[in-house]
């Protein structure tokens, strides 16, 4: 538990806290730094204060105030399927990393930017859908993610960054929309099933 003279929540704050199970964040913070609570795998959920004029918690999510940024989905939470909220444009780095339970995460169609590893590690993930305004399949975004055996990329897709599946074990098809124009440097590294 946060305490209410607290302002700001740094850069790598929390990072690696492997013990903790949740977080309550008072109404005083204003701010909080690129992964704060990355590599934090026990995690099950935020609170936010009501009074919070930044950042929200719903089902124990961390969103900013107005919902168009996810900040971090709790590790730990029991789902198997996540859906997005309509209003979320953003992603955030690292924000669904090592979220081992979730079989499915939907996207709606508002996403405009997936952030870097912002789905590494879900061993359990398994589908992949790239919502329309999404051109760039950031750095490490689905890598490590075990059990995704194909992939396909839409048209509107012209980018795919370094790592973007790197060491996706089981992916054996991949699908590259007409549009893509760059594929940087080990973007299906360690894909050794990839046919």
């Amino acid at each position: 538990s946060i305490g209410c003279s607290v302002k700001s929540i740094g850069v790598l704050a929390f990072f690696g806290c492997s013990e903790m199970n949740a977080i309550s964040i008072p109404a005083t913070v204003n701010y909080i730094g690129g992964s704060a609570f990355s590599y934090c795998e026990n995690l099950v959920s935020f609170h936010v204060a009501d009074e919070n004029q930044y950042f929200a918690s719903i089902d124990g999510v961390l969103f900013n105030k107005h919902i168009t940024t996810l900040y971090q989905y709790p590790p730990k939470k029991a789902d198997e399927i996540y859906i997005v909220p309509d209003s979320v444009t953003k992603i955030s780095d690292y924000a669904f990393e090592l979220c081992t339970t979730l079989s499915q995460i939907v996207l709606p169609d508002s996403i405009t930017s997936i952030g870097n590893y912002s789905f590494a590690n879900c061993d359990s993930l398994t589908q992949v859908n790239v919502p329309s305004k999404v051109t760039r399949i950031s750095e490490g975004a689905y890598a490590g993610c075990d059990r995704l055996t194909e992939i396909v990329l839409p048209d509107y897709v012209t980018h795919i960054d370094q790592n973007a599946f790197s060491s996706c074990s089981s992916l054996t098809v991949v699908q590259i929309g007409s549009n893509v124009d760059q594929i940087d440097d080990n973007a299906f590294g360690s894909c050794e099933n990839l046919r």
